[in-house]
C-alpha cells in the first residue's frame, strides 16, 4: 500500500471536520460464516432496509420500520402473519444477546472487545472458552447464565412455532424458509443451553463432589452433544438456513469431561 505524506485516517478526520460515518453489513455471518446456503438472506434484508432510515433519523419508529419492511419488501399483507413477523423482529435483539453471550461475564469485563470471551466467534463455538468463563463467574451468577440460555430457547421455540403456523400465508418459498431459520436458531440455542448447564454442574461438582451434580453434568453435556449433532447434521441442511456452526472442541471437550466425572 502506498504511503502518502500527511495522510490521516477517519478517526483523525472526524476530529477536524463535522464528519460522521455509518457501516452496515449487507450479508449475514462473520468473517467466515455462517452464510446462507441459498440466495435468500431475508432477515439481513430487514436490517439493510432499516439502516438508511435510522441513519437519517436515529429516533425513527423501529416497529413502524419493521412493519414497512414486512408489508413492502416481503409483500405480506395477512394480519396474523404480519403480527407474527413483527414479534420475531422485535424479540430478536434480546434473544440474540441471551443466546450468544453470557451476560454476567460480559457485564463484568472492563474491555468491551469480545464480550463473548471467545465462547462464540463468527461461526465457531469454543467449549473450552465457555468453561473458562464458567470458572470465572461468582456462584450466584451461574444460575443467571443458565436462565438466560433457557429464556433464549423458550423464546425461539415460541416464535418458531408461531412462524411455522403462518408460513403458508407468506409468498412461497419465503415463509417456509423463514420458519426453517427459527429451527436452526433453536437447535443452536439448545446446544448452548445444555452446554452451559452441564459446565455449571461440572464446576459445582468439582468444588463439592455430589452424585446429583455429577449426574446432572453428564446428562446436560450429553444433551449438548445430541443438540449439536441435530443442529450441524440435520437442521443446517434445511432450505433457507445458514451453514452450520463449527467447533473443534465441543464434542471432544465435553466427552473428556463426561469421562472424567464418571458416576
Amino acid at each position: 500500500m502506498t504511503e502518502l505524506d500527511g495522510a490521516i485516517g477517519l478517526a483523525d478526520a472526524s476530529r477536524r471536520v463535522n464528519l460522521a460515518g455509518l457501516w452496515a453489513w449487507v450479508r449475514g455471518g462473520g468473517w467466515r460464516g455462517p452464510y446462507i446456503n441459498e440466495d435468500a438472506e431475508t432477515w439481513i434484508d430487514a436490517n439493510v432496509a432499516a439502516v438508511p432510515a435510522l441513519a437519517a433519523d436515529p429516533h425513527a419508529d423501529v416497529p413502524a420500520l419493521a412493519r414497512q419492511w414486512i408489508t413492502q419488501r416481503l409483500g405480506c399483507t395477512d394480519p396474523a402473519a404480519v403480527e407474527t413477523l413483527m414479534r420475531v423482529l422485535m424479540h430478536a435483539p434480546d434473544t440474540i444477546l441471551k443466546t450468544f453471550y453470557v451476560e454476567p461475564y460480559a457485564r463484568a469485563r472492563r474491555d468491551p472487545w469480545l464480550p463473548s470471551g471467545r465462547f462464540i466467534r463468527d461461526d465457531v463455538v469454543d467449549a473450552e472458552a465457555g468453561w473458562r468463563i464458567i470458572q470465572q463467574l461468582p456462584d450466584p451468577a451461574l444460575d443467571r447464565a443458565i436462565a438466560e440460555k433457557q429464556q433464549a430457547v423458550d423464546r425461539l421455540a415460541a416464535d418458531g412455532q408461531a412462524l411455522h403456523e403462518v408460513a403458508e400465508d407468506l409468498a412461497p418459498p419465503v415463509g417456509r424458509k423463514l420458519a426453517h431459520t427459527m429451527d436452526y436458531a433453536e437447535t443452536f440455542a439448545q446446544t448452548l443451553r445444555d452446554l452451559v448447564a452441564g459446565l455449571v454442574a461440572a464446576r459445582r461438582h468439582s468444588a463439592r463432589p455430589d452424585q446429583t451434580l455429577a449426574r446432572a453434568a453428564i446428562d446436560r453435556l450429553g444433551a449438548a452433544q445430541r443438540a449439536w449433532v441435530h443442529h450441524t447434521q440435520r437442521v443446517a441442511a434445511y432450505p433457507g438456513t445458514a451453514t452450520a456452526f463449527e467447533s473443534e472442541t465441543l464434542f471432544e471437550f465435553t466427552q473428556q469431561m463426561i469421562e472424567q466425572i464418571g458416576v
